[in-house]
């Protein structure tokens, strides 16, 4: 388990040209893993992640109508060969419309809390000096109903597909 605080001041928390709000946040989170097996040896592997964190803003009408905590589960499964690793992955994110990351931060979604669920399916294969991954991952944020502004869920599909190459070993 880990456990943190941490203490953020913005000048323009929502992000909003002409209503400019500046003010502290206060943010606390606990964090569980487990995990049973390793993900470089032969064999089965997995793992579950649990996140808490409560936020607190020190100005009260910034406080007004948001809710402090969010919530975060992760877990995966996997199973490794001789040269082929495989790996099932799906997470579930309680988003309370707090995030301050600036640089994740997209326009339309600033200050909505939504419901954010992922899944994604990798394979590794050694090759050579090197490896080949293929992945594929589906994401959906779902901001339910009765938030203000009209927002859409968010729906994306994404494949990778990667090769390595080591020269030198």
């Amino acid at each position: 388990g880990e456990t943190g605080t941490s203490l953020t001041y913005n000048s323009n928390f929502f992000q909003d040209s002409f209503n400019e709000q500046s003010g502290s946040l206060w943010i606390s989170d606990l964090a569980l893993h487990y995990y049973r097996g390793q993900s470089r040896r032969m064999g089965p592997f997995f793992g579950i992640d649990y996140d808490l964190a409560h936020f607190y803003y020190e100005d009260e009408e910034l406080r007004e109508g948001r809710e402090p905590f969010e919530h975060a589960f992760s877990a995966f499964v996997g199973a490794n060969g001789a040269r082929t690793s495989v790996t099932l992955s799906g997470g579930y994110y309680d988003d309370n419309g707090n995030d301050i990351n600036q640089q994740s931060l997209d326009r339309e979604t600033v200050g909505r809390s939504s419901k954010n669920y992922n899944i994604d399916l990798s394979a590794q294969r050694d090759v050579g000096r090197g490896s080949v991954t293929a992945g594929l991952a589906y994401r959906l944020q779902d901001f339910g109903e009765g938030q203000p502004g009209v927002v859409d869920d968010l729906k994306d599909w994404e494949g990778t597909l990667g090769w390595s190459h080591t020269p030198l070993s």
